[in-house]
């Protein structure tokens, strides 16, 4: 996550790929320090984006060698 629009509650991308995130439900988004986050309460509150071809993880893609082929998530979780 690289912006928060406080306006509309958009997660944007500012890679300049223009990949958007739309909020769903009631999330609430804040910052910590300079680091925005948003905080879902488990009843309906997601973050969506379209689907698009360039972001799907087959595990048959040829740019990666067979041997180090998978997926990686990283994330952070506060209670």
């Amino acid at each position: 996550m690289s912006s928060v629009q406080r306006s509309t509650g958009n997660v944007y991308d500012l890679s300049g790929q223009g990949r958007t995130l739309t909020y769903n439900g009631n999330p609430t988004f804040n910052y910590t320090g300079l680091v925005p986050y948003v905080s879902l309460d488990g009843t309906g509150d997601f973050l969506s984006r379209a689907d698009e071809t360039d972001l799907d993880i087959l595990g048959t893609e040829t740019i990666y060698n067979s041997a180090v082929r998978g997926l990686t998530l990283g994330g952070v979780v506060l209670f």
